[in-house]
């Protein structure tokens, strides 16, 4: 035999410990339940959406055209790179003059396409408040926007009028 034997003891405080917590816990229920008596309890079904979180999950970020159907976007690509979710996406062609055609200060680009990822924008609206131009506005889409999201990504052309009003 050994000299050195372990002998493992287990703490006999801890089996207890329920045992002892349980009139506490068995009288902050009781007291929950005396001071709401008489009232009915409603659950939220949605515990973890607070109230003024939903309204940001209904919205996506549209550009914003002129009366006479031109955008407002001059290629900056701010909003891009501000985006927290990636899923802005702008494709720009170089040019000569003014790409605009409103007579201002020339640009080098020409916006070419303007696409969002609906899958992956969380409807925060930093795109929109980062744009120098307000080319781009926050509005809110329909519920069935709100459905399951899937893993495939899908881009809307936000520069046709089909592809931003759905």
């Amino acid at each position: 035999m050994p000299a050195e034997v372990v002998v493992v003891k287990r703490s006999r405080h801890r089996a207890f410990a329920v045992l002892r917590l349980a009139p506490a816990w068995l009288r902050s229920l009781w007291i929950a339940a005396w001071r709401n008596r008489g009232k009915a309890l409603e659950a939220d079904p949605f515990p973890l959406l607070a109230a003024d979180s939903l309204p940001r999950l209904t919205r996506r970020p549209e550009v914003v055209f002129s009366h006479e159907g031109v955008h407002r976007c001059v290629g900056c690509n701010l909003c891009v790179r501000v985006c927290p979710s990636r899923c802005l996406v702008l494709e720009t062609t170089p040019t000569d003059g003014p790409a605009d055609g409103r007579g201002g200060e020339a640009h080098d680009v020409r916006v070419s396409g303007f696409g969002l990822l609906g899958e992956r924008c969380i409807g925060c609206g930093v795109c929109a408040r980062a744009c120098p131009e307000d080319a781009l506005e926050m509005r809110p889409v329909a519920a069935a926007a709100l459905a399951p999201l899937s893993f495939h990504a899908v881009e809307t052309d936000l520069l046709s009028t089909e592809g931003a009003r759905g």
